[in-house]
């Protein structure tokens, strides 16, 4: 329990009770001595905070208090090995960081920690840049601690990953067949990576792989081709389908025949075909012109294959005359009948037969009066009715009955609704015939014995002399009936053919 030297120091070994007699001759005297531990109260490190460089050390130094405790055992520990290790207070720094170093007493579990700062005593490495590739990122120019790896400068930081470097374009390659018929998948164009390898869309973007690129196997056929003699339809491959002789369609003037089904020309011409027609120097008739249904000619090798008809010139049409002026056609504007007389209110001389329609009649007729005298006349016919009336109004029909009816005074209803009043130059009576009676009638009226109606002034007026009915008109008839021979003697034999009641 204890130990006791020769001068009475007492030494405790172990803990326990045990009595310690001393003697002095005869006299003795015992003492219980009690042996037990000092616990421990407390512990101090010489620093809380210290820094060493990598491999380097440091002590720290650990203070158990009481001073005379009997288990002054401490414990070290790091709390990160890899940044600096202890061992019985000696500091290793191992790389560059911060650790924790606890001290713990055995006794009680006290403890104290020194924060380690491990510094990096630095060898400077030198990184020239680097470009980036499509397949490794570059970065710029920088220096670094070759031990602890800290950037000293520069920039260390990646730069993004360049473009691929691309090859040409690879061409789309068909599907193909062996010589067995098994068919071969064919593959899409696209490019590739000269530096990476990879396989790039033809967008220039898009990464691709075998797979997207293959073009499975199956015929397609596009438009028929042809030769001279026959057509057929064929795969990109080489495999055909529907070969045949061309067939059907019909040769023309321009070109041989036609194949009904891949339109190929095939065959000869046929000069006699003429397919592509035209209609040329077509004119539209007018009111007042004739016009034209034009002529057919072949619009490929150019013949005339026939020639137009004539039409009609169509008439003027509509319209209603005034006093004050004709009527208008409703088609092309143009005033065409003369206006309305501003007494009566009645149509004027709307058509008027001139002399000169009675110099191309060659038929004299020579009937007895009621006298029984001989009375020559010249006769309306029909051709000159036909010509003189349909110039002007040709959308009316003559009719053998309008013939018979037409004179001097005579009323006609045109289609359009419209009466006209027929003058006929030298029919003064309105028989429709010009003989010695109208002569007669002209000589009475230049004497101013009758006096006549404003058509029968008109059809009188016809030597145009002073404008009105008088023994030149008169003149003008008598040669006429005597084919411009003697007469000045017919002139002076008008009054025996006079009709007694004139």
């Amino acid at each position: 329990m204890f130990t006791v030297d020769k001068e009475g120091n007492i030494k405790a070994v172990g803990n326990g009770t045990e009595i310690l007699t001393a003697t002095l001759g005869d006299f003795s005297k015992k003492i219980t001595i009690v042996v037990s531990d000092i616990k421990v109260s407390g512990i101090n490190l010489n620093k809380t905070e210290t820094t060493i460089k990598i491999n380097g050390e440091d002590t720290l130094i650990g203070t158990v208090f009481p001073d005379n405790a009997s288990n002054k055992t401490v414990i070290w520990k790091s709390d990160n090995d890899s940044i600096a290790t202890v061992k019985d207070g000696v500091v290793k720094g191992i790389s560059k960081g911060i650790a924790n170093i606890t001290a713990t007493t055995q006794d009680g579990n006290y403890s104290a920690s020194c924060k380690v700062n491990v510094i990096c005593n630095h060898i400077e490495k030198e990184h020239e840049a680097e470009e980036s590739t499509c397949k490794e990122q570059g970065h710029l120019k920088y220096v670094e601690c070759e031990i602890c790896g800290e950037l000293l400068s520069g920039n260390k930081d990646f730069l993004p990953l360049a473009e691929h470097r691309l090859s040409n374009l690879i061409p789309r390659v068909e599907h193909s067949m062996t010589d067995e018929g098994d068919l071969v998948d064919g593959v899409e164009e696209h490019y590739k990576c000269l530096v990476c390898g990879k396989l790039i869309a033809k967008d220039k973007k898009t990464t691709v792989n075998e797979d997207d690129l293959r073009i499975k196997a199956s015929h397609t056929y596009g438009d028929y081709e042809a030769d001279a003699n026959k057509h057929w339809k064929e795969c990109g491959c080489g495999n055909k389908i529907l070969e045949e002789e061309h067939k059907g369609g019909e040769a023309s003037c321009a070109q041989g025949t036609i194949c009904e089904v891949c339109g190929v020309e095939y065959g000869e011409v046929n000069s006699t075909n003429h397919v592509n027609k035209e209609t040329r120097n077509a004119k539209q008739a007018t009111c007042t012109e004739k016009g034209y249904t034009g002529d057919t000619y072949c619009k490929d090798c150019g013949i005339k294959l026939s020639d137009g008809k004539e039409i009609p010139a169509t008439g003027h049409k509509g319209g209603k005359a005034t006093s004050t002026k004709g009527a208008i056609c409703e088609i092309c504007g143009v005033e065409y009948t003369k206006k309305l007389d501003e007494e009566t209110h009645t149509a004027q001389d709307n058509i008027t037969f001139q002399d000169n329609y009675l110099k191309a009649e060659k038929t004299i007729t020579i009937r007895q009066n009621a006298n029984g005298k001989s009375v020559s006349y010249i006769s309306l016919l029909a051709d000159i009715i036909n010509s003189a009336f349909q110039n002007k109004f040709p959308e009316v029909k003559i009719t053998s009955k309008l013939i018979d009816n037409i004179g001097t005074g005579k009323v006609v209803k045109l289609s359009n609704g419209e009466n006209i009043t027929v003058i006929y130059k030298g029919d003064v009576n309105g028989d429709g015939r010009v003989s010695i009676t109208d002569a007669a009638i002209m000589v009475r009226v230049s004497n101013g014995k009758i006096k006549l109606t404003p058509a029968q002034e008109k059809a009188g007026d016809i030597g145009g002399v002073a404008n009105k009915v008088n023994a030149s008109d008169a003149a003008v008839v008598v040669r006429l009936l005597n084919g411009g021979k003697n007469a000045e003697k017919a002139y002076n034999k008008i009054a025996e053919y006079m009709p007694e009641d004139m």
